[in-house]
């Protein structure tokens, strides 16, 4: 998938955490993590886990409020699988019809609402070896309408906030946790865009909801 380009922002539930290191280096020190820090980094993650996905609160068309870092906690219980040797988590049985309160075209919405929960794939990709920091791209969510056109939702994915995370300690009970956000980016209806998709006001910008997966380590 191509990446989505947006300005963004970190949800604010992300303060609830303390993560590995801050980060010191400037852009033009950054470098990938070697192969071996990408494996060892996978490594701490690998496994099978239970997990959440945080969905915010309240889903309103162009709201002037910030409604959208106000998550309902454990919107979503579920598990995960995470293989190192492929970096990919699996959210197993995803109730994915709760994408369509994002979505403000009602037929797709009603469409969305209707499908049944299936496994999501996450592909992780090792950012920064001492924050333990992940980017990510997460695929599609593709049905066929009773028109018989192929609709997908697409995902944030690549060096942005929207579909970034990481490894940190929770602070309230300093429980070791995957932290990631995965954030519907765009619908595609045969090929084609649909500008549908429901966005919040935050400093005279239109940003997009974010949904955050907890993963329990």
């Amino acid at each position: 998938m191509k990446k989505i380009k947006a300005l963004s922002i970190v949800a604010a539930f992300i303060a609830a955490f303390a993560f590995s290191s801050c980060n010191s280096s400037s852009d033009n020190s950054f470098q990938w993590p070697s192969a071996q820090e990408s494996s060892s980094m996978l490594s701490e993650v690998q496994g099978y886990h239970s997990a959440g996905l945080l969905l915010p609160a309240s889903v309103n068309a162009n709201s002037n409020s910030t409604n959208a870092d106000k998550f309902e906690k454990d919107s979503l219980t579920t598990t995960c699988v995470i293989t190192s040797s492929d970096s990919t988590l699996t959210l197993q049985n995803v109730d994915v019809a709760k994408f369509a309160k994002y979505i403000n075209d009602e037929t797709i919405s009603k469409e969305v609402a209707k499908l049944p929960a299936q496994d999501l794939k996450i592909k992780l990709i090792p950012y920064n070896y001492q924050q333990r920091t992940f980017v990510t791209a997460t695929n599609d969510i593709t049905y066929t309408n009773e028109a018989g056109k192929k609709v997908q939702i697409q995902f944030y994915s690549g060096i942005n906030n929207l579909s970034y995370g990481g490894i940190g300690t929770r602070k309230d009970n300093s429980k070791r946790e995957l932290i990631l956000n995965v954030t519907p980016g765009r619908i595609l209806v045969d090929g084609s865009t649909k500008d549908v998709l429901k966005t919040y006001s935050y400093q005279g910008y239109n940003m997009p909801y974010v949904a955050t997966l907890e993963v329990v380590l």
